[in-house]
């Protein structure tokens, strides 16, 4: 068993997620995610976004203490550009013993002292997550709903005009099968033209959408809570 803590620091504005853990006198403990070993008393390990960070600033400015000893894998992030810190303490040092206030701006990103057996529960998804899951379901309602009402007018004026214009055909000697085919070959036009533009417009909007920030991560990433301490199990 171990005891793990989760803080959350800042450089230049970023969030930097620290992980703070123990093990228990005379207790195996498990190795977390992401790291080949649970780590030795006074070791840093960083993430790679941090590690880089951290080669570019100068000491007097890190945002954790100690030189990094190893980088974390995939497995302890939540997405791959995260800031991330797992720091092993002694038992009874005070980061894995006193108890730390929740901050209600970053909900779940600071976590008391908190005993675990494993690393392998199923991951969480923080507050903030969920908050953005439920406004991005009614976003989607509210806009979907009003565009009913136009594309229903706008099909029931489609409908009118064209039996005009096959109206207007048969007046002038059209065979049935000609009005068909002319029919069918107008819809297969529309139909074409407009899924070509929708797969356009998606594969030039996708970009930008994807790396729009959500709870953290890209649009695109997962906006769950660090792994390590999502996957924690008491």
């Amino acid at each position: 068993m171990a005891v793990e803590a989760v803080g959350t620091t800042f450089t230049g504005g970023a969030p930097v997620t620290v992980v703070d853990v123990a093990r228990l006198p005379g207790r195996a403990a498990p190795a977390p995610p992401g790291l080949g070993r649970f780590p030795a008393p006074g070791e840093l390990w960083v993430s790679p976004a941090l590690g880089a960070l951290l080669d570019r600033l100068p000491a007097d400015r890190h945002p954790v203490p100690g030189t990094p000893t190893g980088t974390l894998g995939r497995a302890a992030l939540a997405h791959p550009g995260e800031l991330v810190a797992v720091i092993r303490h002694r038992t009874g040092d005070p980061a894995v013993t006193a108890e730390r206030a929740p901050d209600p701006r970053r909900v779940g990103d600071i976590v008391s002292p908190t005993r675990v057996a494993s690393f392998t529960g199923a991951p969480l998804t923080d507050g903030t997550g969920r908050m953005y899951e439920s406004l991005a379901r009614v976003a989607t309602i509210l806009v979907i709903f009003p565009l009913l009402v136009p594309a229903a007018s706008a099909a029931r004026l489609s409908v009118s005009r064209r039996d005009q214009r096959l109206a207007a055909l048969r007046l002038i000697g059209a065979t049935p099968g000609r009005v068909a085919g002319m029919t069918a070959a107008e819809a297969l036009l529309t139909g074409a033209a407009g899924a070509l533009l929708g797969a356009v417009g998606y594969a030039v909007l996708l970009p930008p959408a994807a790396s729009l920030p959500l709870a953290g991560p890209a649009w695109g990433g997962r906006p769950d809570q660090l792994a390590i301490a999502a996957r924690s199990t008491t």
